[in-house]
């Protein structure tokens, strides 16, 4: 996790003549110590540009992980999104996710050093042998097993609703109310492996060799955890059952609002499993420290080794016709993608 500080803020909507607050609501964020140091006022006079209607900061979040918690917000309340970083919300709803975004920031401020330390931890070497699991580390792996158990039940539904999208936009179904179809043109890339080949000489005086350490973190795997996503999460169980439920009743890759608004449903469910199944494993590492691991929930080596680096700046600027010559393009792709944002009729 990204634990770059900000702030959140909400920017409200007043209609002019009334001067009564719109549904209208913008949830963005701007990064402490980024090069450009704008403010939530800054920002707030950049979206007032072109808008008719009187914008107004009417909530600000300061918190760890700015970015993380943003993020986490838009696809918690992504059932009330209408366009970008834009949610539809009444005054309930508004209370709700201002009380979402103050709990977000308290919950990561209890543990904004056990991420920190976990972060720290993976770049420093591991001693031999595990340790023995502890009361805290069981907690600790059983919450992160509930949580993937959930987010691997988000994951199937998911999957199953991007292909019959995809299937539906290639077959030339109206479903631009669903998702954005985007033509890519071919990237150009350097044909590192080519130039290699050809001029190893040359290759070699643009290798730098950098020590490192190699990090590989693990959780133990289980078979049959001892819950059910029925156990687990209930809300999650019964809006799983609904979506599959409408998924399969769709005929001529027909995508109706109702599908799309339970899609919604569930990635706000999976941001919550995620958030949890982050936090689970920053405590684990932390009680693992220096060990290779501990026994029967997880695993992390940490091994020093040598990396070779290849300066293509550097080559670039010494030999600019050889980097053109072994630049090449792609070929060009068309990108479904699912708009996280409520699908609704007025």
């Amino acid at each position: 996790m990204i634990l770059t500080s900000g702030e959140i803020y909400f920017i409200g909507e007043f209609d002019l003549k009334t001067g009564q607050r719109t549904e209208y609501v913008k949830i963005g964020i701007v990064r402490h110590g980024a090069k450009e140091d704008r403010t939530s006022q800054d920002r707030l006079l950049e979206h007032q540009t072109g808008n008719p209607r009187r914008l107004e900061i009417i909530h600000t979040v300061t918190t760890d992980a700015v970015e993380s918690i943003e993020t986490n917000l838009h696809y918690r309340f992504a059932r009330h999104r209408v366009y970008g970083e834009w949610m539809r919300l009444d005054s309930t709803q508004l209370e709700e996710a201002k009380s979402e975004a103050e709990s977000l920031r308290d919950q990561l401020a209890t543990h904004v050093e056990t991420f920190r330390r976990a972060d720290e931890l993976k770049n420093q070497l591991s001693n031999e042998g595990k340790l023995a699991p502890t009361i805290d580390s069981e907690y600790w792996f059983a919450k992160y097993q509930d949580s993937k158990i959930m987010s691997k039940a988000c994951d199937e539904a998911i999957e199953k609703y991007n292909a019959l999208l995809s299937t539906a936009a290639d077959e030339g179904e109206e479903v631009s109310e669903f998702v954005t179809v985007q033509e890519r043109a071919g990237a150009r890339r350097f044909d590192l492996k080519a130039f290699m080949e050809k001029h190893p000489d040359i290759y070699s005086k643009f290798i730098t060799k950098e020590r490192s350490v190699k990090s590989r973190f693990t959780v133990t795997s289980v078979k049959k955890w001892n819950r059910t996503l029925e156990e687990i999460s209930p809300d999650l169980s019964a809006i799983l059952t609904q979506f599959e439920s409408e998924l399969e009743k769709v005929e001529g890759n027909s995508i109706t609002t109702t599908i799309h608004n339970l899609y919604l449903g569930v990635i706000s469910m999976q941001a919550y499993a995620d958030w949890e199944m982050q936090l689970a494993s920053a405590n684990i590492k932390n009680l693992c420290g220096y060990n290779e691991g501990i026994e029967g929930i997880c695993t992390w080596k940490r091994a020093e080794q040598i990396d070779e680096k290849f300066d293509r700046k550097a080559l670039t600027e010494a030999h600019p016709d050889i980097v053109e010559e072994f630049m090449v393009t792609s070929a060009p792709t068309k990108a479904v993608i699912v708009e996280p944002k409520a699908a609704y009729q007025d």
